[in-house]
């Protein structure tokens, strides 16, 4: 009887080692799965990072986008000084009925608008304040706002003037000016290295309105297909 339950003793330890081993071999099982769970998941997440984000997506699109229309918009610019064709127009008799000369500005918008172009007339803010365009007018205008020059300013170079010469060599595109862009009061400017390359005389196009108040250029420049 002794002897049994000894027996039956050591078989009882010898199965609670066996479990305890048991035990300890089954925990570096759980441990590596662990480890192969989140390396997954790590891969899975770096999969998922380096995806681009819809809102990147958008982005692109629209970088794209803005690249092909400011293409576009290069492609079809036009600067007109709209103080220097309203300072023209005062000097022809078909504008001395009595009333500011906003036809000419929207006669020189026209005129390019039916070749194709999208004009951008330029005036003064003040001039816009003192004489109140036509509705038809407005939205076709750029305004200029008054700018600070110093004594040494040359007067050619009025705050018109010099947004149409950057505007002209932003877009590179023809300008319409009956002024002297290259005289020398002009070197001083930072754009006077576009202008005396060829801004000023391969893209800039001089004006007359005849005597029935027609705008005729220079030249006359291709028709833009749209």
């Amino acid at each position: 009887g002794v002897g049994s339950a000894a027996a039956r003793g050591r078989r009882g330890q010898a199965a609670a080692v066996g479990s305890q081993d048991t035990l300890v071999w089954s925990l570096p099982s759980r441990g590596t799965a662990t480890r192969e769970r989140s390396a997954s998941f790590m891969e899975r997440s770096r999969a998922v990072s380096s995806r681009p984000s819809a809102r990147s997506r958008s982005c692109a699109v629209r970088e794209d986008t803005s690249c092909t229309r400011n293409t576009e918009s290069a492609r079809r610019a036009i600067v007109l000084n709209g103080e220097d064709i309203l300072q023209y127009a005062s000097r022809c008799p078909a504008f001395h009925g009595g009333c500011f000369p906003w036809l000419a500005v929207e006669s020189a918008v026209s005129f390019y608008e039916k070749l194709g172009y999208e004009p951008q007339a330029l005036v003064s803010k003040a001039t816009v304040l003192r004489h109140p365009p036509p509705a038809t007018l407005v939205g076709r205008l750029v305004q200029c706002p008054v700018v600070d020059q110093g004594p040494q300013t040359p007067r050619s170079q009025t705050t018109e003037r010099s947004f149409v010469v950057r505007l002209a060599e932003t877009y590179g595109c023809h300008f319409v000016d009956n002024s002297n862009y290259r005289a020398i009061a002009w070197r001083d400017h930072s754009s006077w290295s576009w202008l005396r390359e060829g801004g000023g005389g391969d893209l800039k196009v001089e004006y007359v309105f005849d005597t029935n108040g027609s705008f005729e250029p220079i030249r006359r420049l291709p028709h833009v297909e749209r």
